[in-house]
């Protein structure tokens, strides 16, 4: 079983959505950054699923702040499912 999906790991809603976070280092007078940092996975979640319903030419219709509130809806409810995942294995 792969580390994603061990009975008993949980996601967080705020958990860095990158697997590596940034490390911040400073040469020659600058400040450099390695690695991926800044969105949680919820952020990352929502703006995928709003991307999908932007995408949609038939949801252009809608209020964007209700596309808005479905994306992050559906961004909860994907951690919910991941967080799940294996809940009803015996193993």
């Amino acid at each position: 079983m792969d580390s994603v999906t061990q009975k008993g790991q949980t996601t967080k809603a705020n958990d860095q959505a990158f697997a590596t976070p940034a490390v911040l280092y400073e040469a020659n007078g600058y400040v450099y950054a390695e690695g991926c940092s800044g969105l949680s996975k919820r952020e990352l979640f929502a703006a995928f699923a709003l991307q999908g319903l932007l995408a949609n030419p038939n949801s252009w219709h809608c209020k964007r702040d209700n596309m808005a509130a479905e994306a992050t809806l559906a961004a909860d409810a994907l951690i919910k499912a991941l967080n799940n995942i294996g809940a009803d294995d015996n193993s």
